[in-house]
């Protein structure tokens, strides 16, 4: 029959985050710097988001590409506690990755550009983190 035959669209699921590591290191990783920051953390979407793009950055041998999906699921399945919605955590990423001085604000401008500094500061202090909870990360 065809209808057993029936092939599946579009791209395969991401089952792995990296190729070298298992999604338990990465989680790991996300563990340990949760807990070490987690006084200067002012949500979950913001942790998500700084480590997720410190995480390709340091490791710029990965693409990012697609992978902030299978991210998104790692974690939520991972945490015990309430994440926001898959697309928030896109549009957060989509915001953190492509804000410019130059484009305009959505509603306030300096109360935008504080908050990406702040986010700022704790992607900064998550990529001098992750390379000394994990030594083998240096060598990227």
């Amino acid at each position: 029959d065809e209808s057993d035959c029936v092939k599946k669209r579009g791209r395969r699921k991401i089952q792995q985050l990296l190729g070298r590591y298992k999604n338990c290191e990465v989680i790991s990783w996300f563990d340990k710097i949760r807990k070490r920051f987690e006084a200067i953390i002012a949500s979950i979407k913001e942790l998500m988001v700084c480590f997720f793009c410190a995480l390709f950055d340091i490791i710029p041998s990965e693409s990012r590409h697609g992978k902030a999906t299978s991210f998104f699921e790692i974690i939520k399945n991972h945490l015990k506690e309430e994440v926001p919605s898959k697309s928030m955590f896109q549009k957060a990423l989509k915001w953190f990755k492509g804000w410019r001085k130059e484009v305009t604000p959505w509603k306030n401008k300096n109360a935008e550009e504080e908050e990406h500094n702040i986010w700022d500061r704790l992607y900064q202090l998550i990529k001098r983190e992750l390379p000394k909870i994990e030594p083998q990360l240096v060598t990227f």
